[in-house]
């Protein structure tokens, strides 16, 4: 099992350098900054290999920026930060939200997440306004 951590600002440089290395370059530090926690897995050297960005909106709280370095992924890693996330942060909140592209579905349905009506997010959301694309799905896990 991997070890899950709440990440602290000194490592938001090295999160920024994985999500770009995976290819998410819209993200600038600032940005990044702007999110509730980020939670990070890191390898035996104290590398972060998976980062996962969460952001609570009332009863919501949303996933954002999912990234697992492209040689640990299938391991395990993003299951990890997707969990740790559930089990720690949706406590105060009824619902766990990810706005995902359809490329990763299978990997969120994997983990107990459902398709949702993203027009009832969209509408209710601040956070759902914002991130809602042509090419994503919303897809929630409600708390049990």
């Amino acid at each position: 099992m991997h070890k899950v951590q709440v990440a602290r600002v000194r490592e938001i440089p090295e999160i920024t350098r994985l999500l770009w290395s995976i290819g998410k370059t819209g993200m600038s530090t600032e940005h990044i900054l702007d999110f509730d926690v980020w939670l990070v897995v890191k390898d035996r050297e104290g590398k972060i290999i998976g980062c996962d960005a969460l952001e609570r909106s009332g009863k919501l709280l949303h996933g954002h920026s999912l990234a697992v370095a492209k040689e640990y992924r299938g391991q395990g890693v993003g299951s990890a930060l997707v969990q740790y996330g559930f089990d720690h942060y949706v406590n105060r909140g009824d619902t766990r939200v990810v706005f995902t592209y359809f490329w990763n579905r299978d990997f969120y349905e994997r983990l107990g997440f459902t398709r949702a009506d993203s027009k009832f997010y969209k509408n209710v959301d601040d956070i759902g306004r914002r991130e809602l694309h042509k090419s994503s799905m919303t897809l929630i896990r409600k708390k049990e």
